[in-house]
């Protein structure tokens, strides 16, 4: 099974939207800050992770969505990978960054384009 999605994103606001459009999906949301925060969530959840969607740019100096990726391929098996990810990001490199490293790793991807000012690519 794989209902679990986690989130990653730094903005509060942008978690709030995020648990009201999976409130009533009977999917599990995994919140995540930081690379800290996705690190143990993968380590820890029993299920595959179905979708992780991952933000670039977080704030306070923290590893950005391309280093947690790494980190996230680097640090576990593939069974341990999520089936897919969405990346949403203001930094267009970056979300492309992301993006290749799942693809490296054979996870299917479509890039969406421009969606309110934000990048989205889907995985």
């Amino acid at each position: 099974m794989d209902s679990a999605r986690l989130y990653l994103d730094d903005n509060q606001a942008r978690h709030d939207c995020a648990e009201d459009a999976f409130a009533n999906s009977g999917h599990t949301l995994l919140h995540a800050f930081n690379k800290e925060d996705v690190l143990q969530i993968v380590l820890g959840c029993q299920e595959k992770i179905g979708l992780a969607m991952f933000d670039h740019d977080l704030d306070n100096g923290e590893p950005t969505g391309s280093d947690i990726a790494s980190a996230w391929l680097n640090d576990f098996e593939a069974d341990k990978y999520p089936a897919r990810v969405i990346v949403h990001s203001n930094n267009y490199e970056g979300s492309q960054n992301i993006v290749s490293k799942f693809k490296s790793v054979n996870i299917n991807r479509l890039e969406l384009g421009r969606i309110i000012g934000k990048t989205w690519l889907i995985a």
